[in-house]
């Protein structure tokens, strides 16, 4: 299943699907979110190394991971949707929506870092 772009949201291209309040107020569709926790979750339990890399990116939009220390291939986190790919310089893109979820459902820092629920 593909996360839907930032354009699909904008221009109302998203399949109908019940609407969820994020802790910032905002109404997502639930399904949209869903694939994002999944995801999460999944790299938290497997790769924790590219976890707190990716919530590192998140939280810094000029960090450049570092693909010597991650536990993965940084390809994991673009076949998780959870990254759309990588600049010429190593800037992680991340989806505005996916970064926003993210950094909703994250908190702590460094090696005690845990998720919690983005909803209200």
């Amino acid at each position: 299943m593909h996360l839907l772009r930032e354009t699909d949201m904008a221009q109302n291209n998203i399949p109908q699907t019940p609407l969820v309040h994020l802790k910032n107020c905002e109404q997502v569709p639930t399904m949209l979110v869903n694939i994002v926790m999944k995801s999460l979750k999944e790299l938290a339990r497997h790769h924790p190394v590219t976890f707190r890399e990716l919530i590192t990116a998140c939280r810094n939009r000029k960090y450049v991971m570092n693909r010597f220390i991650m536990d993965a291939s940084p390809d994991i986190l673009t076949k998780m949707k959870l990254v759309e790919g990588y600049t010429d310089m190593g800037y992680a893109h991340i989806n505005d929506f996916t970064r926003k979820v993210i950094l909703l459902a994250v908190e702590g820092e460094g090696s005690s870092l845990r998720i919690v629920s983005p909803f209200l």
